[in-house]
C-alpha cells in the first residue's frame, strides 16, 4: 500500500448503485454515514490520504436519467462526507436538509 511506503495516494468508494435498489434516502444515508478515513492509519498516514472519489459502476444504464437518479444526491452527500472533518459531521438529518436547498437547484436544472 502507497502510505506504508510514505506516499500520498487517494481512497475511493465504490458505489454498487445498480446492482442493489434500497431507497434513495437509505442510500443517502449509507453514503453520508460512510467514514471516508481507513480505518487503522496513523495520524501520519492521515495526512497523506489527499481525497478521495466515488464510482458508479453498472454494466448498462438504458437512460441518461438513470444514471442521474442513482448518481444524485448521493454524490453530494460523499462530497459533503469527503470535505468535512469527522468530528464536524453534524449527522444524516442536518445534512438532509442542506439537500433540500440542493434538490430544487438540481430541479432547475432539469436533473433527475
Amino acid at each position: 500500500m502507497a502510505l506504508l511506503r510514505g506516499m500520498a495516494c487517494s481512497f475511493s468508494m465504490l458505489l454498487l448503485l445498480a446492482e442493489l435498489r434500497p431507497t434513495i434516502s437509505e442510500w443517502q444515508s449509507q453514503v453520508y454515514n460512510y467514514e471516508p478515513m481507513p480505518f487503522g492509519l496513523t495520524e501520519e498516514e492521515q495526512k497523506r490520504v489527499l481525497d478521495g472519489q466515488g464510482e458508479l459502476w453498472s454494466e448498462y444504464f438504458a437512460m441518461w436519467t438513470q444514471v442521474e437518479y442513482l448518481a444524485h444526491p448521493r454524490s453530494m452527500a460523499l462530497a459533503e462526507r469527503l470535505w468535512t472533518p469527522f468530528d464536524a459531521v453534524a449527522g444524516f438529518d442536518d445534512f438532509r436538509a442542506r439537500l433540500e436547498v440542493h434538490s430544487h437547484d438540481m430541479d432547475a436544472k432539469c436533473i433527475t
